[in-house]
């Protein structure tokens, strides 16, 4: 049985986690949110989220900024990137002053063309497609 939510021992969790992201990417997180022994704890927190420029430390308004419980105790947290440069995300509770654990997370956003590996292996229906870090399965007819 889950307690009480326990914003230090709560965890920023991505399906690929890399630190270089395209300009106007959209940017998503899974928060597991945990009590103190490690337990999922159901709900929708209300986390507060920082983003600031580290060559100016300004800090940087986030205008799409989207949570939504995918799972009991699990958390999708999304934005877009619309700005180039150098950025510390802090992803915390302003009125307890904790962030959660694995932050801060430090990410450039750049301009310019995902470079595009491009590898086929055919197994009679299906083509893998290497596009950076995705991979997207396409079931040809």
């Amino acid at each position: 049985m889950s307690g009480v939510i326990d914003v230090s021992k709560c965890v920023a969790k991505w399906n690929i986690e890399h630190h270089a992201w395209q300009l106007s990417s959209k940017m998503e997180i899974f928060i597991h949110q945990l009590d103190q022994y490690g337990n999922l704890v159901s709900g929708l927190y209300p986390f507060d989220v920082e983003v600031v420029e580290r060559d100016t430390n300004l800090t940087i308004p986030i205008a799409d900024l989207h949570f939504e419980e995918v799972d009991a105790g699990i958390q999708l947290f999304s934005f877009g990137n619309w700005e180039p440069g150098n950025f510390m995300l802090t992803i915390y509770d302003a009125k307890h002053n904790k962030s959660i654990s694995n932050m801060p997370y430090v990410y450039t956003v750049f301009i310019g063309k995902v470079s595009c590996q491009i590898l086929y292996l055919s197994f009679s229906f299906l083509y893998i497609i290497f596009v950076s870090y995705f991979v997207v399965l396409i079931r040809l007819l």
